[in-house]
Parts: structure tokens; C-alpha cells; sequence
């Protein structure tokens, strides 16, 4: 064999797995909760109707690993071995995804990291709306906690990584639904009060490298979309899957402003996305 052809085919072949170690890879985690118990004192709301619409979404943009939470599996614990396992798959480069579909509370911050006294917490499906001697909080998921994951997750996907966490819920809503024909509010006013001394020698935590979009301002409600055939959804779930097909083309202030656009349009009440943060520090592209 002529040496200058094998060094051409040692060339290639490091080229090949120079691009294997550098694929991006996408990852998702799509969280939907809806038929809270009874005993919980949440009322129902239609978080897992959001799941087969998150998950179309993603697919049209190259996710091929995506993992569901919906109902009873959608426990704290179920949601943290979850977030730990899709950490451990992630590595430098990749895109990662995480949405939670279900109600939303404030909670007493016990750290004293927030100006208003309260954190904001996810409310799993083993979670309880008011404080009582058998339940004192454990099981909300409270924006520190996924804080300390994100940044975690940060470090295993780098600064060309992208992490992107979308919350459709809601931390001052009404907690009410009625009937078929009502409006179902996402979230509830009642905050979540721990009885106890808070911790003042706690460090306030820093804004990091994700985005992290809601489905409403912080003074607004989220009401859920009823589609044309009575089904209802979480509003952002919905219009996220309306504009799947140019999201990968798109930057995330593009998809944003498109979704505020139509929320004039569909939402029946005033209702605006709050988002902080950009996926990642290299570029804006959302996918």
C-alpha cells in the first residue's frame, strides 16, 4: 500500500471519529400530570393531554430520546431519577429539553435566596396544597432544587450545550376548574406556608446558562386552551406544537415572539410567556 494513501486513510478515519465524539445528541424529558388525588387537594387539570403534543414536537426536531412521566409515575422521586438519568446521558455539545406540564405553588423559602419570602415549586403527583402533620412539603419540587441540577447539567453539556426548560403551570392561578363548558386555571393563589425558622446565612444563587420559559407572567394566570373538538391543553404546550415546524431553523427570540404573538389571538384572558436566561452562550439557535 503507498504510504501516501494510508496516511489519507488514517486521515478519514480520524475525521470519522473526530465527528462521532463531537455528534450532538438530544435528549428530552417530558413531564405531564393531570388527574391529581383527591386526597392532594389539587383539582384536575389536563397536564397529560400536553404530553403527546410536547412529544411531537420534539420529534419533528430530531429528538430521538425522549423520556415520559405522566400521572402516578410523575412522583417527586419519579421526576428526580429521571432529571439524575438524563444527566447521565448527556455529555458536551448536547441538547437537552425539559417540560413539566401540571399545577405550580409558592412555597415558604426556608434559605432566604428569594426578595419575596417564597420559592417557586413544581408540583408532582405525590404532592400536597396545604401543610399539615403528615405533609410539610417534602415532595414539591422547589426551584432551588432544579437550580442545583441545572447547573450540574451545565457542566456535562458545556458552553455548546443547550438546555432549554419550559414550565406550563403557574404559581398565582386560581386552583379551580368547573365543568366541561368553564375555563381551567393551572396553579393555585394559595401559597405553600412552612411553619419554621428560615435559614439567613444561605448565599443567593446566580442566573446561569439555560432558558427557562413559563407559560405566564408572574401576576397572571394560566389558563388552559380548549382545541376545537373540546380538548383542553396547557396554552404554551399548545402553541409550542403549533410552530414545531420551524423551530429548528429559528432562534429561541423568533419561536417566543411567534407564541406571544398568537397568545393575543387565542387566549381568552390576558396571558403573556415569562422567560429568563438563552439556551446556552454560543449561539442563539433554539435547537
Amino acid at each position: 500500500m503507498e504510504p501516501m494513501y494510508l496516511q489519507k486513510l488514517i486521515l478519514i478515519a480520524l475525521l470519522l471519529i473526530s465527528g462521532m465524539v463531537n455528534a450532538q445528541n438530544k435528549l428530552a424529558l417530558v413531564i405531564g400530570i393531570g388527574d391529581y388525588p383527591e386526597e392532594s387537594g389539587w383539582c384536575k387539570i389536563h397536564g397529560d393531554n400536553d404530553i403527546s403534543f410536547v412529544t411531537e414536537m420534539l420529534e419533528v426536531n430530531g429528538f430521538e430520546q425522549v423520556q415520559i412521566l405522566s400521572n402516578k409515575a410523575a412522583t417527586k422521586q419519579g421526576i428526580m431519577e429521571a432529571l439524575n438519568n438524563l444527566s447521565k446521558k448527556a455529555s458536551l455539545g448536547d441538547v437537552v429539553y425539559i417540560h413539566f406540564s401540571g399545577h405550580g405553588q409558592q412555597i415558604t423559602d426556608l434559605d432566604c435566596d428569594e426578595p419575596d419570602g417564597y420559592d417557586e415549586a413544581w408540583i408532582p403527583y405525590d404532592a400536597c396544597k396545604d401543610y399539615s402533620g403528615k405533609y410539610k412539603g417534602q415532595n414539591h419540587i422547589v426551584d432551588d432544587e432544579l437550580y442545583d441540577f441545572l447547573n450540574q447539567l451545565r457542566a456535562k453539556v458545556g458552553d455548546k450545550g443547550k438546555i432549554i426548560v419550559v414550565s406550563d403551570a403557574c404559581h398565582s392561578g386560581s386552583g379551580s376548574r368547573g365543568d366541561e363548558d368553564e375555563d381551567v386555571v393551572r396553579g393555585v393563589q394559595e401559597r405553600f406556608e412552612v411553619p419554621t425558622e428560615r435559614n439567613a446565612g444561605s448565599v443567593k444563587r446566580e442566573s446561569t446558562a439555560w432558558l427557562f420559559v413559563s407559560a405566564c407572567k408572574a401576576y397572571q394566570n394560566n389558563f388552559e386552551y380548549r382545541d376545537s373538538q373540546g380538548n383542553y391543553h396547557g396554552m404554551l404546550s399548545y402553541l409550542l406544537w403549533e410552530n414545531r415546524a420551524t423551530m429548528s431553523n429559528a432562534t429561541w427570540q423568533e419561536v417566543m415572539a411567534a407564541i406571544d404573538n398568537r397568545m393575543l389571538y387565542v387566549a381568552k384572558y390576558p396571558q403573556q410567556s415569562q422567560r429568563e436566561g438563552a439556551p446556552n452562550s454560543i449561539d442563539e439557535k433554539l435547537f
